[in-house]
C-alpha cells in the first residue's frame, strides 16, 4: 500500500501578512502521554513565539519524567471531583522542548479546553485565562456538567504562573457542556454563558470584570441590585445595580425580544441586500412584542405565530454556541439558536448572531439566511465566532462565523455565490450544498462586517460521501488542490462534516479550522493525503479528522491535511481513530492537537521530541506542527 502521508522535502515561503513572509517550519508530528489516557485539547501561541498546550491526563506522572510539574494554587470553586488532571505545558516554538508544566489539582477539571489572552493580536501577550470541563451541581442541586474559567497570576512572559487569581464554576448542561462559550476583552472583562441548552430551567449570558467580580454592562436588558432584579437600562434602576445579564429563558422575560410595537415591526438589513423584521432575533417566534407591564406577549398579528409562521419550541431556554470580543473596542458577538416550530408544527432550530457595543447596546443581529423567503426547514446552529483583527475598526472590522445545518433546503445559509457585497461575488471554495443527502450535519463559514453585520464572504464546508459520483472532467483550478474534482461541479453527494468550535486566524486573516469528514479534500502540500478519486488504487476511504486553512475571502484553501490511522484500503478499517481538538496559526504553518484511540492503526509521525514518541502504547495525545509549503 502506498503511504498516505507526504513528508516535506523542501521549505518554501508562506504569506502571513500583506508585507511579511515566514519560512515554513519543519513538520513535527508525534504522540505524548499515551500510557496515561492523555488528551490535548487546546493550543495557544504567545507573543514570543512559544506555545501553550492544554489538556487532561489520567496520570500526570508521564509529565513528571520530562519536567517539574507545578500545581497551580489559589482559591478554586467547589466541584464534584473527577479522575483526570488538567494540565498546561509551555513548549518551544518548534515543540522540541518543554519549558514549563503546570497542573490544576487532581480531579478539579478533566482538561484545559481553551486558552485566551487579553492583548490585541500582534501585541505583547496580556493576561492569561483558561477554561475546561468540570462536574458540578446544577441550580437544582443535582449533579451535572459544567466548565470553569480562571485567570492566572502570570503569563509566562512576565513570569511562570504559580496561582489562580480567580476562578468560576459554571453550569453547562446539554450542548453548552461542549460549546463552553466565553471570551475575554482587552480590559480583562469576561463574557460567558451558563445554564442548560434548550432546557426549562436557565440560560444566561453574564459578565465579570478583570478581578472576577460580577460587573455591570449598562445597556444589557437585565440588572441586579440589593433588593433583586431590574429590567431596563442600568441608569434607570431605582437602586444602584451591582451586575448585569441577559436571560435567554422566555418564561416571563423578554430578553432578545422587542418591548414595543414599533421595534417589533422594525425592518433592518438582513446582511445580504434584503431586509428582516424585528429589532431582536426572538421576535420572529411570536405574534407580538413582549409587554414588560404584563410580562406577556401583546399580540400584533393575532395569529399566534411569527412573521413567517414560526413559533417558539417546547423548551423555555435557548442555546448559546459562541461568544467573541473585539480586543480593540470591547464589542461583543453572541451566537446561538433556539428551538422552534414550523408552521405545520414540526420541530426546527433557528440561528442568530447578535452584536453589541462594549456597553451592551444592540448594534445588529442576523439570521444568516434570506428571512424574506420564509421558513428555513433545516436545523441550524452557530458553533463558533471570532474577530478578524486584521481588518481595521475604521474600515468596519470583520467577524468570522462557523455555523452548521442539519438537513438541506434551498432557503438555507447564504450561498458563496450570492454575497452581494463580496469583492468576488461569484466565487467561493464550496458555493452551496449539493447532492441528495439531507439527514446529515454539515458546516458553513461566513465573514461579516463587525460594525453592521453585512456579509462579505461565505462557503459551505462539507466533505464527500464514500462512493460519491464525481465530475471527473472538471477539476479544481488551483494546482495546490491537487487536481481534485471541482467541488462545485456535478452535484455530488456530501456526508456529515463537523468542525470543532475553535477558529484561529493568522495576521492576514486566513481561517484555520479542524474537523471530521468522510471523503476529505486534501491539498498537494498536505502532511497526510486522502487518496484522490483519480487514484486507481484508492480503494475504500475512512472517516478522518483534518486541519484546513481557508483564504480570508473563502475563495479557496491554502492547506488541507487529514491526520488519522493508516487504514486498510481494501475494507476501510484501521482509521478514524484521531480526534483533533485545537488549532493555532503559527508563522509559516499551524499547530494542531488532539488524541488518538488505543485501537486502530498508527498515524504517520516524524521528528518526535524527547518528551514525545513515534508510536503509542495506548490512547494518548497527538501534537503536530505542520508547515504550509
Amino acid at each position: 500500500m502506498k503511504p498516505l502521508f507526504a513528508p516535506c522535502l523542501a521549505a518554501a515561503l508562506c504569506l502571513l501578512s500583506p508585507c511579511s513572509f515566514a519560512q515554513a517550519p519543519a513538520d513535527r508530528v508525534f504522540l505524548a502521554g499515551s500510557e496515561a489516557e492523555t488528551v490535548f485539547s487546546s493550543v495557544h501561541r504567545l507573543s514570543d513565539g512559544t506555545l501553550l498546550l492544554g489538556g487532561g491526563t489520567k496520570s500526570p506522572a508521564w509529565l513528571s519524567t520530562h519536567a517539574k510539574v507545578v500545581e497551580l494554587g489559589g482559591a478554586l470553586p467547589e466541584v464534584i471531583p473527577g479522575e483526570q488532571t488538567a494540565f498546561l505545558l509551555h513548549v518551544s516554538a518548534d515543540l522540541g522542548k518543554i519549558l514549563g508544566a503546570m497542573a490544576l489539582p487532581k480531579g478539579f477539571a478533566s482538561e484545559v479546553r481553551a486558552i485566551k489572552t487579553t492583548e490585541v493580536p500582534g501585541a505583547p501577550t496580556g493576561a492569561l485565562h483558561l477554561s475546561g470541563s468540570v462536574q458540578r451541581n446544577d441550580r437544582q442541586g443535582k449533579p451535572g456538567k459544567g466548565y470553569f474559567i480562571a485567570r492566572l497570576d502570570r503569563n509566562f512572559l512576565t513570569g511562570t504562573p504559580s496561582s489562580v487569581e480567580w476562578a468560576l464554576s459554571l453550569e453547562a448542561n446539554g450542548p453548552l457542556a461542549d460549546t463552553q462559550p466565553w471570551d475575554v476583552g482587552g480590559d480583562g472583562r469576561v463574557i460567558f454563558a451558563q445554564g442548560g441548552s434548550y432546557g426549562h430551567d436557565w440560560m444566561s449570558v453574564d459578565a465579570v470584570d478583570a478581578s472576577g467580580t460580577p460587573t455591570v454592562v449598562p445597556e444589557w436588558p437585565r440588572h441586579w441590585h440589593a433588593e433583586g432584579e431590574y429590567e431596563g437600562l442600568a441608569k434607570d434602576s431605582p437602586k444602584p445595580v451591582t451586575h448585569s445579564g441577559i436571560i435567554l429563558k422566555i418564561a416571563g422575560r423578554g430578553d432578545f425580544r422587542s418591548h414595543t410595537r414599533e421595534d417589533f415591526e422594525r425592518e433592518s438589513s438582513d446582511g445580504n441586500g434584503g431586509v428582516k423584521k424585528g429589532k431582536w432575533p426572538f421576535d420572529g417566534m411570536f405574534d407580538g412584542y413582549f409587554d414588560p407591564a404584563t410580562r406577556k406577549t401583546s399580540p400584533v398579528t393575532g395569529t399566534g405565530k411569527g412573521y413567517f409562521g414560526y413559533r417558539w419550541g417546547g423548551n423555555a431556554c435557548a442555546h448559546v454556541g459562541a461568544i467573541a470580543i473585539d480586543r480593540r473596542n470591547g464589542r461583543m458577538f453572541i451566537g446561538g439558536n433556539n428551538k422552534s416550530k414550523l408552521p405545520d408544527g414540526l420541530p426546527d432550530f433557528e440561528p442568530w448572531v447578535v452584536a453589541m457595543d462594549s456597553n451592551g447596546r444592540l448594534m445588529w443581529w442576523q439570521r444568516l439566511y434570506a428571512e424574506s423567503k420564509g421558513v428555513s426547514t433545516p436545523d441550524q446552529y452557530v458553533d463558533a465566532i471570532t474577530v478578524d483583527h486584521s481588518v481595521p475598526v475604521e474600515k468596519g472590522g470583520a467577524v468570522v462565523v462557523v455555523a452548521r445545518a442539519h438537513g438541506n433546503n434551498v432557503n438555507n445559509f447564504w450561498t458563496g455565490d450570492s454575497i452581494v457585497h463580496s469583492d468576488n461575488p461569484k466565487t467561493a471554495y464550496q458555493k452551496k450544498f449539493t447532492g441528495k443527502n439531507g439527514n446529515i450535519h454539515y458546516q458553513w463559514i461566513g465573514r461579516m462586517t463587525a460594525d453592521k453585520g453585512e456579509m462579505l464572504h461565505a462557503t459551505y464546508a462539507a466533505e464527500y460521501t464514500e462512493g460519491a459520483k464525481f465530475d471527473l472532467k472538471t477539476r479544481m483550478k488551483e494546482p495546490l488542490l491537487d487536481h481534485w474534482p471541482d467541488i462545485n461541479a456535478g452535484w455530488p453527494d456530501f456526508n456529515t462534516t463537523r468542525l470543532r468550535n475553535v477558529i484561529s486566524l493568522d495576521p492576514s486573516g486566513r481561517i484555520h479550522v479542524v474537523g471530521t469528514g468522510r471523503n476529505t479534500v486534501t491539498t498537494k502540500n498536505a502532511w497526510q493525503k486522502f487518496p484522490s478519486p483519480l487514484d486507481p488504487d484508492r480503494g475504500t476511504g475512512s472517516w478522518s479528522d483534518f486541519a484546513r486553512v481557508f483564504r480570508q475571502d473563502l475563495t479557496t484553501i491554502d492547506y488541507s491535511s487529514i491526520l488519522t490511522g493508516e487504514w486498510n484500503r481494501a475494507d476501510g478499517k484501521g482509521g478514524g481513530n484521531v480526534t483533533l481538538h485545537g488549532v493555532c496559526a503559527v508563522p509559516g504553518g499551524l499547530v494542531v492537537v488532539g488524541a488518538i484511540k488505543a485501537d486502530g492503526n498508527d498515524i504517520p509521525t516524524v521528528n518526535p521530541p524527547a518528551w514525545g514518541t513515534a508510536k503509542r502504547t495506548g490512547s494518548g495525545g497527538v501534537v503536530a506542527l505542520l508547515g504550509i509549503r
